[in-house]
């Protein structure tokens, strides 16, 4: 979904999911979703689900990578977002609504700060890397770093400059059609909730799901036996 003169996604009042979508370039937020989920006989009250979606370069007013509003409450799991602008959530906004976000890495978005909420609807996050954005990390909320299995440090993409999101591991990670090996490794692997399957995770995959857009497929970055990644610090940089 590329290269809309508004939003890439718009989902209003209804259930059901958006998963293993590349969203990107579009001149709105990546997805918006909005409005609680109707309660149909036959879904009922079933929640929003967004996994496993890559969401970058998209330039929205208030939410840059993924906006909700007037009640929607969607579960955004296994999603990398990044590189996004948004004047209110650079990376995820939320404006009366209460999401719930697991295993996704956000990080470097601009223009406010990564994940931005107003007081009063709390925000969920869970075991997510959110880091290096120039508006701050948090806002509306406590800075989650270092609780719930949350970090905050350099996601090491294997290439952001050409939009390649996977994670570099000295036991290999996929690149146009092979496995290729770093010197680094990422900390967001093997990072995921540990109650959540690896999925299609090739072996080597540490029993754990990485974080991100990748995290439980196959082309999941492997797990190295020792890793030099660096420590899990709370840091708040800009990408190299």
């Amino acid at each position: 979904v590329r290269d809309n003169e508004g939003n890439g996604i718009e989902h209003w009042y209804c259930g059901g999911s958006i998963g293993r979508s590349t969203i990107f370039s579009n001149q709105g937020c990546g997805i918006w979703v909005t409005g609680p989920t109707y309660q149909y006989p036959t879904t009922p009250d079933a929640p929003m689900l967004l996994w496993m979606n890559l969401i970058y370069g998209n330039h929205g007013g208030e939410g840059g990578g993924v906006q909700c509003s007037n009640g929607a409450n969607p579960i955004l799991r296994n999603n990398t977002i990044v590189r996004n602008f948004g004047g209110f959530g650079a990376g995820v906004s939320s404006i009366g609504s209460e999401p719930t976000m697991e295993n996704s890495i956000i990080a470097f978005n601009d223009g406010a700060a990564g994940i931005r909420c107003d007081e009063a609807h709390p925000v969920t996050v869970r075991y997510c890397n959110v880091f290096g954005h120039g508006g701050g990390n948090y806002t509306g909320m406590d800075d989650a770093t270092g609780e719930n299995g949350n970090i905050a440090v350099d996601p090491l993409f294997a290439d952001a400059a050409h939009s390649d999101y996977h994670l570099r591991s000295a036991a290999g990670r996929w690149q146009r059609g092979q496995w290729v090996t770093d010197i680094e490794t990422c900390p967001c692997i093997d990072a995921g909730d540990s109650q959540r399957s690896v999925g299609d995770e090739p072996a080597p995959n540490g029993g754990r799901c990485n974080m991100g857009a990748y995290g439980t497929t196959e082309r999941a970055s492997r797990s190295p036996a020792t890793r030099s990644g660096g420590p899990r610090s709370r840091g708040g940089g800009r990408p190299h």
